[in-house]
């Protein structure tokens, strides 16, 4: 899918107007904001639509982009919404006007390490297959974002697919400064590593692909008991402690 720009920081989909940026902006009633950057989207968007999902829980609103793009873009039935903030009423206005608002379930002021609250919209709406696809762009931090694994992988359908997104941000320049702000934050780097050793000790991961903006992990087809689930009791290190970056 080769995404067709009007000027530098916009594309179409029909009707909808796409506002691409990678500073912070807002959907407006004439057009949905899209927090991504341009030179990578392309191959994200590809790489997305040949997994070949038809529904999917993502982690992280902000302004909604990423929901009308999965849905309007790349046809998926139903996108599952969630995000720690207040309700966005632009953005529900923008589905209505759009059609949108069936496919788009919106979740606000849910956290994504809320275990009750991710179960019970994974169990509700997913059923007990589990969604095909689960997309973490949400806080991007290490402690939240592993928590949001050990909650959602397990109800992931066999063969269903995990997105880390900006795994890397504390290896860009811009984040170097201690005056940035991320200084105190361990690396979403870490949660890769720690994906990658639960890799090679179990049979529940069947791949692993490390990208300079995202990472995708794909289920494998193995049964498994999933109760209380926690990458600490399926990870093997000889006994050795996980150091954190």
């Amino acid at each position: 899918m080769l995404l067709q720009f009007s000027d530098e920081n916009h594309f179409h989909i029909g009707d909808i107007r796409f506002r691409l940026d990678t500073v912070p902006g807002v959907t407006t009633q004439d057009e949905v904001f899209l927090y991504k950057d341009r030179q990578l989207l392309d191959k994200y968007v590809n790489h997305l639509a040949s997994l070949g999902a038809r529904n999917a829980l993502e982690l992280g609103i902000f302004q909604g982009g990423s929901a009308v793009l999965l849905t309007a873009g790349l046809g998926l039935d139903h996108v599952s919404c969630v995000d720690i903030c207040d309700p966005l009423p632009e953005f529900d206005a923008f589905l209505r006007r759009h059609g949108l608002d069936a496919r788009v379930h919106r979740h606000y002021n849910t956290s994504q390490d809320d275990a009750a609250r991710l179960t019970q919209i994974l169990d509700t709406e997913f059923g007990p297959a589990g969604p095909d696809l689960i997309i973490d762009d949400a806080s991007h931090l290490y402690e939240f974002s592993r928590r949001s694994f050990e909650i959602a992988f397990p109800r992931l359908r066999k063969g269903g697919y995990y997105v880390l997104e900006d795994w890397a941000w504390a290896h860009w320049p811009h984040t170097q400064d201690p005056s940035s702000g991320w200084g105190q934050w361990n690396a979403l780097t870490n949660l890769v590593f720690e994906l990658v050793m639960a890799l090679g000790s179990t049979g529940l991961i069947e791949k692993l692909e490390v990208h300079p903006s995202y990472v995708v992990i794909r289920k494998s087809f193995v049964d498994y008991d999933w109760t209380n689930f926690s990458l600490d009791s399926v990870i093997l290190n000889r006994g050795r402690p996980l150091v954190k970056i």
